[in-house]
């Protein structure tokens, strides 16, 4: 595929990125916009930081219609709703599941209803609301659905336990997704972050002088001596919903700094 035709499919392109609002959500929708998305749906908890990265596109990218809806991917009615308003645009090109929880407890810590909220927000609403949104994918000339996943899939941490095992849950689901869709015509990839600056890592920490403590000391656990930023994880996730990435399916990909390495 040419440059012409690269450009004018993202011209007709529109995305969903569940937690939008800020992080590698509101990175990706960045992204999304810059390379020439016609329409972007951001969803998640927080409407004022929804509102916020609807304003940085409009006011940075005026030719992308970005549309905010806020909600909680946990509640199947909203879900629904959701889904409605996109199959309500004709066709969706690009899924990307974004949002998720962390908690920081021990495994004797872990109550019922902070284990359900994280496979809730991390597993069971990733497995919902795409298989809810496969009739409009099928609209699109080229679907894509891109997880955002986590190293810790494979180097789970202590005091992680149910983030640890919902994010391996999402590397099987992305490629048992690959495998029952590819003939469908839907590409699933995975993006695994290393440690990265959001919001969600920040508030592992009480105080702020702490979480710069963090992330100086976790800068050395990676071979390239730092963390990630949102933007490294959002071209990622741009590459993968590309036509240059036309025949990568099922993949789960770690962009980390080589924290997988060391």
């Amino acid at each position: 595929m040419n440059a012409e035709s690269d450009k004018k499919k993202n011209k007709t392109m529109t995305v969903l990125i569940t937690g939008g609002g800020s992080g590698i959500g509101r990175a990706s929708a960045l992204r999304f916009a810059a390379a020439g998305a016609v329409r972007i749906v951001i969803t998640g908890r927080r409407e004022s930081m929804l509102e916020e990265t609807a304003g940085l596109i409009a006011a940075t990218y005026p030719d992308c219609r970005v549309e905010s809806i806020p909600g909680d991917l946990t509640d199947a009615a909203f879900r629904e709703t959701l889904a409605s308003r996109v199959r309500s645009l004709g066709a969706l090109d690009v899924l990307v599941n974004n949002a998720g929880v962390y908690t920081t407890e021990t495994f004797e810590q872990v109550t019922g209803s902070s284990y359900r909220e994280v496979m809730q927000t991390n597993v069971e609403a990733v497995f919902f609301l795409t298989r809810s949104l496969l009739d409009v994918l099928e609209n699109s000339a080229a679907p894509v659905i891109i997880n955002i996943g986590s190293t810790l899939s494979l180097r789970p941490i202590p005091q992680g336990s149910t983030y640890n095992i919902a994010k391996a849950a999402i590397d099987h689901l992305t490629r048992s997704l690959a495998l029952e869709l590819g003939p469908r015509g839907i590409r699933v990839n995975c993006v695994s972050p290393g440690i990265t600056e959001t919001d969600m890592y920040r508030g592992r920490y009480k105080s702020d002088a702490e979480y710069h403590e963090a992330i100086r000391e976790a800068s050395g656990w990676h071979p390239l001596g730092r963390v990630g930023k949102p933007e490294d994880i959002a071209e990622a996730v741009w590459f993968l919903a590309s036509p240059a990435a036309s025949w990568i399916t099922g993949v789960v990909l770690p962009v980390d700094g080589g924290l997988l390495c060391s």
